[in-house]
C-alpha cells in the first residue's frame, strides 16, 4: 500500500484510506483465518522531505480457542504511526526511507499488526479446554472420564517424587547418621 506525496504541500494535512490483504503468515501458526480485508485509514503531513502517518489498521480474524477449539472472532483496531524520508536525503534516526514519491506504509502496518496479535486465544478467561481422553467440550458438561492428577500420575517416574513429603520431615536422616 503506497501513498502518492509527489503533490502535498508542506504542512498540511492528507487523509487517506486503502485496503490490502494481509499475509496469512502473520498468524504464525496459530489457528485461525483472515475474514476481512485490512482497512487503513489515516492522514499524514511532509515536512521538507520527511513524511508523518498516523494511522489506524482494522481488520477480523476467525480464531480457534486455545483450549476448546470453539470459533472465537477477534476485530482489530491497531494503530500505525511513521515517519519516512526520501531516499537521497538526510536520513533522521528512526526514520524508513521511500522512493519516487511513493511512501509504502505495507511494511510497517503488517509488523505492527504481527506485534499487537494476542499470544493466546481463548473463548472465555475461564474457559476449562476439552477432556484429554475423551474430548468433550468441558465448557458444556462434565465427562465420565476419570481424571487423573498430574502429581499422581508423574510420580511413577519422577526421580524427584521423594522430595515431595520434604516439608513433612521432622529433621534428620533415616538411616541412624544423625539424631532428629
Amino acid at each position: 500500500m503506497a501513498i502518492n506525496v509527489a503533490k502535498s504541500i508542506e504542512g498540511s494535512f492528507y487523509t487517506f484510506c486503502e485496503t490490502f490483504p494481509l499475509d496469512k503468515s502473520i498468524l504464525d501458526g496459530r489457528l485461525g483465518e483472515i475474514t476481512s480485508q485490512c482497512v487503513v485509514e489515516g492522514s499524514y503531513v511532509t515536512e521538507g522531505s520527511n513524511v508523518h502517518i498516523e494511522s489506524r489498521a482494522k481488520f477480523t480474524i476467525l480464531f480457534q480457542c486455545d483450549r476448546c477449539l470453539t470459533e472465537v472472532v477477534r476485530d482489530f483496531d491497531i494503530r500505525y504511526i511513521g515517519s519516512y524520508y526520501l531516499d537521497g536525503t538526510e536520513a533522521s534516526e528512526g526514520y524508513i526511507p521511500y522512493f519516487n514519491d511513493m511512501v509504502d506504509i505495507s511494511k510497517g502496518v503488517s509488523a505492527e499488526v504481527l506485534l499487537r496479535l494476542p499470544s493466546r486465544i481463548l473463548c472465555k478467561q475461564d474457559c476449562k479446554g476439552i477432556c484429554q481422553k475423551c474430548g468433550i467440550d468441558l465448557n458444556e458438561g462434565k465427562c465420565d472420564c476419570e481424571v487423573v492428577t498430574e502429581a499422581s500420575s508423574s510420580t511413577k517416574n519422577n526421580p524427584f517424587s521423594v522430595l515431595q513429603d520434604i516439608n513433612n520431615s521432622t529433621g534428620g536422616a533415616d538411616n541412624g547418621s544423625t539424631e532428629g
